[in-house]
């Protein structure tokens, strides 16, 4: 994995999805798996399915836009975004680029063939084929959606809840391209592999000083970083009661 990320890592495709491709690349297999990529037909089809999938749903708040994918993504951000004012549905019908979605596509498919060449010259296992397509075809439709909707909505700032998932690190790149400030608002506990854990927005609203000193100690800046509390459980942060009838996340500092 190493040699692909000294390779691809730096591609726009690659970085928005190297956590999950560090965590499929895991297992070493015993030299009989013979991974290929598959045929352009099968590729093709494949694509076809992926982008005519719905746009992720964001919302708007003023000129702020929210993202978050999770019910405790979601009530991290609602402290937060309820101080701002009252929210509204961010569009869904836009206008992406076919020129950028063709771009990237051809760009994707050789990322999964390189990643496949590498994988067989020293015996990692690809857990599904598929998987790594439908990864890659993904941020694909992910990163050209977020560029359509920067460029309609314009936002103030957007909030997102994950730095390691494919959908979000690929609005914090089109972020990054655009010019508009990235928040993020963590959710869960940190992931404790330092690989996993980076900072690739402009500031983070984190829970407590052991958080900022874990990112700093792997080369964050601290100028970026606020500390906060954390707005989903914490009352004097805003927070709203947990729900009684369902299973609870409590992230500590």
């Amino acid at each position: 994995m190493d040699e692909f990320r000294g390779a691809c890592g730096d591609e726009e495709l690659a970085w928005a999805c190297l956590p999950h491709l560090l965590i499929l690349l895991r297992s070493r297999a015993d030299g009989s798996h013979k991974a290929s990529p598959f045929p352009t037909r099968q590729a093709n089809d494949l694509w076809n399915r992926v982008r005519t999938d719905a746009m992720r749903p964001t919302t708007l708040v003023d000129d702020h836009l929210f993202f978050a994918f999770s019910a405790n993504q979601r009530l991290a951000q609602a402290p937060i975004a309820e101080r701002l004012g009252p929210e509204r549905a961010a569009p869904t019908e836009l206008a992406v680029s076919e020129r950028r979605e063709g771009e990237l596509m051809g760009r994707a498919v050789q990322l999964i063939e390189s990643l496949i060449a590498i994988a067989r010259e020293h015996s990692l296992e690809l857990p599904v084929r598929r998987r790594l397509y439908l990864l890659l075809f993904r941020a694909v439709r992910d990163l050209t959606c977020w560029e359509a909707l920067l460029e309609s909505v314009r936002p103030r700032s957007v909030t997102i809840g994950s730095t390691h998932s494919a959908a979000s690190r690929s609005l914090a790149l089109a972020c990054r391209r655009a010019g508009f400030p990235c928040v993020y608002v963590p959710h869960a506990p940190v992931l404790s592999e330092a690989r996993l854990a980076d900072l690739p927005v402009d500031w983070a609203a984190l829970r407590g000083p052991a958080e900022v000193s874990y990112y700093v100690d792997r080369g964050a800046d601290r100028s970026r970083m606020r500390t906060i509390g954390n707005p989903g459980v914490d009352p004097a942060a805003g927070g709203r009661a947990t729900a009684a009838d369902g299973p609870c996340v409590f992230a500590l500092p």
